[in-house]
């Protein structure tokens, strides 16, 4: 039988379940979420935080974007092929990079650095562009059909997952330089941490 363990909590006190937790459900106010474990059942209070409020622009409809990892900004893509740059907090669009995807249905990826991105685009179109000047660095049209895409943690390479469980590995050329042929690894469901490492 499930007990209630911890009451209302709005602290680090008491954070962890001695267990798995396996249930979770808001009240229907939103204020107070109940998670349970085995034999216990904690009841936690929302904080309270201003909300953030950003302006809408109504001639960018966003058809994928992605956080830096500071949190600072977001890169977008919009459904005229075009990138652009965001202020997190204020929504103010900070760049714009015309034209920058070939195909519909983009994957973007932001570089551990946070100075470059990844995009990928139904067509198979494979692009890296540099966030701060809108610089064009490196092109693959013929990337294939991507699902995922990420960065190493050094920011020398590419890995993207395929549909039929293979990943390609690539390591970024020069600026201005195509891509060399990827590095293929069969049989594999998606990036994990360790390929994502063993990759540089």
């Amino acid at each position: 039988e499930q007990r209630l363990v911890a009451g209302i909590a709005d602290g680090p006190d008491g954070a962890a379940h001695r267990a798995l937790v396996n249930s979770l459900a808001f009240s229907p106010d939103g204020n107070r979420m109940a998670s349970g474990s085995s034999r216990e059942v904690k009841v936690w209070k929302k904080r309270q935080f201003p909300a953030i409020v950003r302006p809408a622009n109504a001639g960018a409809a966003a058809v994928a974007s992605a956080l830096f990892a500071d949190g600072s900004r977001i890169v977008a893509a919009d459904e005229t092929g075009g990138l652009f740059l965001l202020d997190a907090s204020t929504g103010k669009i900070l760049r714009r990079i015309e034209m920058a995807m070939a195909g519909k249905d983009p994957i973007l990826a932001v570089s551990p650095d946070g100075t470059r991105v990844a995009v990928f685009s139904a067509g198979g179109d494979l692009a890296i562009w540099n966030v701060d000047d809108g610089a064009h660095i490196a092109r693959n049209a013929n990337a294939g059909i991507l699902t995922t895409l990420t960065w190493s943690g050094d920011g020398r390479n590419l890995v993207a997952g395929h549909p039929d469980h293979r990943l390609a590995v690539w390591t970024l050329p020069e600026t201005g330089q195509p891509f060399s042929d990827p590095t293929i690894l069969e049989d594999q469901k998606a990036p994990s941490p360790s390929i994502v490492s063993d990759a540089g």
